[in-house]
């Protein structure tokens, strides 16, 4: 009982972990993209661009829509899969896996 325990403790565990990474990963996402979105445009307005022209320039948000790509990978592999997968794949794999070579080691 005390294992069954301990492995969901580490399921949880990882889980948590996960989404915390996804969590830091949207506000450094945010945070460097404002910046980099506001040293273009200004970069752009010094250059004798008007705002419309400045702000609207393909490569003013070629980083974030780039990153978003990732982003959105990083969104689906941490909270779409899972409910894809269900909540026990990983063990049933697990389980799965072990009763094979267990079977593999007797034949």
């Amino acid at each position: 009982m005390e294992t069954t325990d301990r492995i969901t403790y580490l399921k949880a565990k990882h889980r948590v972990a996960q989404i915390k990474s996804f969590y830091t990963h949207i506000l450094v996402y945010a945070l460097i993209n404002v910046f980099i979105i506001t040293a273009k445009i200004l970069n752009n307005l010094n250059n004798g661009e008007t705002f419309e022209q400045a702000f609207f320039d393909w490569s003013t948000f070629f980083v974030a829509m780039v990153w978003g790509v990732f982003m959105l990978m990083h969104a689906f592999y941490i909270l779409i899969l899972p409910m894809i997968l269900g909540k026990n794949w990983e063990l049933n794999k697990i389980e799965s896996y072990m009763k094979n070579e267990l079977q593999n080691k007797t034949n």
